[in-house]
């Protein structure tokens, strides 16, 4: 955590999170901390996984083992597709 005397000191002015009520220097627009940023941010990934159109569009493990040979066969055209 910051100091708050050497904040008062150096003459910059202080904010508080919103979620975690730590103190941090004022950035304009910022209103959480970091780590409060990066756990919403993670909750947000999270979250959107979990939609159906997202689980509609992952691979299937046919299409991995297809697209896998294919790139076999482009890295290596002499040997052809491997079977």
């Amino acid at each position: 955590m910051i100091d708050k005397e050497t904040m008062k000191m150096n003459g910059e002015k202080l904010v508080k999170c919103e979620t975690c009520d730590e103190v941090f220097p004022y950035v304009p627009q910022k209103r959480f901390c970091t780590a409060c940023k990066k756990r919403r941010r993670y909750l947000r990934q999270k979250d959107y996984a979990k939609r159906d159109y997202v689980i509609a569009k992952r691979k299937t493990a046919e299409a991995i083992a297809k697209k896998k040979a294919y790139d076999y066969a482009r890295r290596n055209p002499s040997k052809g597709v491997e079977e």
